[in-house]
């Protein structure tokens, strides 16, 4: 099998190599300080998703029919409301799912990955795409957990890790696009209040500019006088000399 290339940058905020799940990892807690119960369910929720399209693949059933059909492990129970969620969203946003994947795996097509790694992936961009309530960096860090715990190879978590990063940046990319075409175009009024305030601006720069100069003229006209009184008093000394 070839190696798979890696798609990954230390730098990179959506990259969660080894070292920094190490650091991470939280420790065992009291109950004082256990992680909320919905944290727990999201993440049995995404477990079980990831299993059952995986069934899926294999039974060549959709999940809704495996849905329906309460075709899936006995000891699991009935899936959550978040796990269908999920699978049904997966299912229904499938073709888009598969686009974004196709352009961010890099030379890696989606028939030469794992079932499970397939599967893994389309749970996580669902939910990077279409569940805002889940930041990015929260659905990338639980999707490379899966896929330590049952990734199809040894370096799935960092083939997982890298696709996603790929993505979130690119859905972080079209967010500032659609931000920055939302802004409004300014009125006629704003424009109007606008030139007038730079006119007014301009006015006051030109006064500034002429008070400044006029102490310069002032200060030149005093030594002209003080020139002509100094004649003055000469003259009247060598008059005052001659007579």
């Amino acid at each position: 099998m070839l190696a798979r290339k890696a798609l990954f940058s230390a730098q990179d905020p959506y990259v969660y190599t080894d070292a920094i799940f190490e650091k991470e990892r939280p420790r065992a807690m009291s109950k004082k300080t256990k992680r909320p119960h919905h944290h727990h369910e999201r993440t049995e929720a995404r477990r079980l998703a990831l299993q059952m399209l995986y069934q899926s693949e294999m039974l060549e059933k959709s999940p809704s029919a495996i849905l329906d059909e309460a075709n899936y492990v006995a000891e699991e129970g009935v899936p959550s409301a978040y796990a269908q969620r999920l699978l049904r969203g997966v299912e229904e946003h499938r073709e888009e799912i598969d686009d974004e994947l196709r352009v961010s795996s890099e030379n890696w097509t989606l028939s030469r990955m794992s079932a499970v790694d397939r599967s893994l992936l389309r749970v996580a961009v669902y939910e990077m795409l279409y569940v805002d309530e889940v930041p990015l960096s929260v659905s990338i860090n639980e999707a490379v957990e899966l896929a330590k715990s049952f990734g199809g190879g040894d370096d799935s978590h960092r083939f997982v890790n890298g696709i996603l990063g790929r993505i979130a940046r690119s859905i972080e990319a079209e967010g500032k696009k659609a931000a920055e075409a939302q802004e409004p175009e300014p009125s006629a009024i704003d424009l109007v209040a606008a030139a007038f305030a730079r006119e007014q601006q301009e006015r006051g720069d030109a006064e500034a500019q002429a008070e400044s100069a006029a102490p310069a003229e002032e200060s030149t006209a005093e030594s002209v006088l003080s020139d002509d009184a100094v004649c003055a008093v000469e003259g009247t000394v060598r008059s005052v000399q001659n007579a």
